[in-house]
């Protein structure tokens, strides 16, 4: 152990998370005085050992379902009691639902001297069903047990803040939102790529709508393929793209769904990829119809690579897009709208370009990723947010 530096253990559910949001960050961290040790569940998306070469730190594992189940969470709860026992860190930093329950138990049953917890996004928002009561439950936990919660968007911290028995000198935003904003300088920069991708699609000359994003039920993909009926009729020339893993819980698509889309002539299905950028930039339209976020971290994305975004007025969702300049938000399940935006954009060039030049205007503004960086170290060194 570098027994100079202050020791981090950070929680997430999946590595992905961790390899895709928080490789930036920590970093920046790392170079700034803190050292980190890695804990999270096997995954097929992104292997442990893919993570740890990336990151270049100690990476631990145990089991971490994102179903609630009490007994594997007990399970859980002690291997990594034991484990913060054996690291000793300083500040234990968690995210993801699954992971921020289990890491605030433990951390809190150790005497860890500052948790913080990195709020994704509120799961469990106009939802009344008993089956969603665990997942409001976990949230609770974890605000109650953090002495710091990051949120993602003003949206989800005037929820959690109207919703929650909060403390509210514990809960701040870094930056104007976002995970870990975006990197439109050397990543998602039109400029950079030149992407061949509508060729390899068989789609040259055809516009492209693109959705990215887990192929699941709170994200919207129900709605989009009902609204795609729709457009497909007005938009002949169009093509539908959407790159994602499908999940198989209880937030599954339905039947229906998964098998329009595998047997439409007219929609594209991809596993996740590496190189998204140059799927972005053979997009035309982005359409993200989710019914909550934290912040839509592919929103950024789409916008840093000039595209329009069509999205929801939902938590998180409304954050990402500045209606009529950026993009265009919808009502919230409504799918002739949802239908009629697509057709809008789809049928006016023009409009197209303007409202994706804004939008990477916007990103490049707002949402710099090296200003998340020094929110976040303040809030490390000085266990407060810079930010009142």
């Amino acid at each position: 152990m570098e027994k100079n530096l202050k020791r981090v253990l950070a929680v997430s559910t999946i590595p992905a998370t961790i390899y895709y949001f928080q490789y930036n960050q920590i970093d920046f961290l790392k170079k700034n005085g803190y050292s980190f040790y890695l804990v999270t569940s096997k995954d097929n998306w992104i292997s442990v050992s893919e993570l740890k070469e990336k990151i270049n730190c100690p990476v631990f594992t145990i089991p971490l379902s994102r179903n609630f189940s009490p007994f594997n969470d007990l399970i859980s709860i002690i291997k990594l009691f034991f484990l913060i026992i054996k690291i000793k860190p300083h500040i234990v930093y968690y995210s993801t639902p699954k992971a921020s329950f289990i890491a605030s138990i433990s951390a809190f049953l150790c005497f860890i001297p500052f948790r913080i917890y990195s709020h994704r996004g509120v799961v469990y928002t106009n939802k009344l069903q008993i089956k969603y009561y665990p997942l409001k439950i976990i949230d609770f936990v974890c605000c109650l047990l953090s002495h710091k919660i990051i949120v993602n968007s003003y949206s989800n911290l005037e929820f959690l803040k109207k919703n929650q028995i909060l403390n509210k000198y514990k809960i701040g935003i870094l930056g104007n939102g976002s995970s870990h904003g975006v990197d439109a300088i050397n990543r998602f920069n039109p400029q950079k790529i030149n992407s061949t991708k509508k060729y390899d699609l068989s789609i040259n000359n055809r516009i492209l709508y693109g959705f990215i994003g887990r192929i699941e039920r709170d994200k919207g993909i129900n709605d989009l393929i009902k609204s795609w009926a729709l457009v497909n009729k007005e938009i002949k020339n169009s093509v539908l793209l959407i790159i994602g893993p499908i999940i198989k819980s209880w937030d599954a698509i339905s039947h229906e769904t998964l098998s329009s889309i595998k047997r439409n002539n007219t929609t594209i299905l991809l596993d996740p990829v590496n190189d998204i950028e140059n799927y972005y930039a053979a997009m035309d339209i982005f359409v993200f119809p989710s019914y909550r976020e934290g912040f839509p971290n592919v929103v950024l994305e789409a916008s840093a690579m000039e595209i329009p975004t069509i999205t929801t007025d939902a938590l998180g969702c409304r954050d990402s897009v500045v209606n009529l300049e950026t993009g265009l938000i919808v009502p919230l399940g409504d799918i002739k709208k949802l239908a009629d935006a697509m057709i809008k954009l789809g049928s006016d060039n023009l409009l197209r370009s303007n409202l994706g030049k804004k939008a990477r205007q916007h990103v490049l503004k707002y949402y710099n990723p090296e200003l998340i960086n020094k929110e976040l170290l303040f809030l490390f060194n000085n266990r407060e947010f810079i930010k009142k």
